[in-house]
Order: structure tokens, then sequence, then C-alpha cells
């Protein structure tokens, strides 16, 4: 998930944008239009989950390792 993550925010806020400005740039001659990050709309409600949602991964994988070195000692 943590991955999936990533890759969205590097294309909604990295790669998208710039292919944007590319596009207007070589269809018109100029860049009239700003990118509106996808995962924005809505009130960022897609950070929140996937905060939430790597969050309880992490808190639950570490929970795990601590339970196994705990049994092996």
């Amino acid at each position: 998930m943590a991955w999936l993550y990533m890759v969205t925010c590097a294309f909604d806020f990295i790669i998208a944008p710039i292919l944007w400005s590319i596009i207007q740039a070589v269809k018109s001659g100029n860049v009239t239009l700003q990118w509106e990050p996808l995962t924005l709309q809505g009130a960022g409600l897609f950070h929140l989950a996937m905060g939430a949602v790597v969050g309880v991964n992490a808190w639950a994988r570490s929970t795990e390792k601590l339970a196994k070195a705990k049994i092996k000692v």
C-alpha cells in the first residue's frame, strides 16, 4: 500500500503537472491552466484514508515483530 501511495503521489504532484504544462505549451504555445491534483479533490480524503491504512499496517507489523521477539527470548 505504501508503494502504491508513493506512486500515486508522484504522479499527481510531479509527473502530471509537468506533462500538463508540456501538453499545453506544445498545443497552444503557452501555459494558461494550472494542474489541479486529483487526490486533493474531495478535501484530500484520499490522503487521510491512505495515511490511516499505512499507519495501521505499520502499527500492526511492529506489534507483530515485538511479539515474535518476546517469544524468542
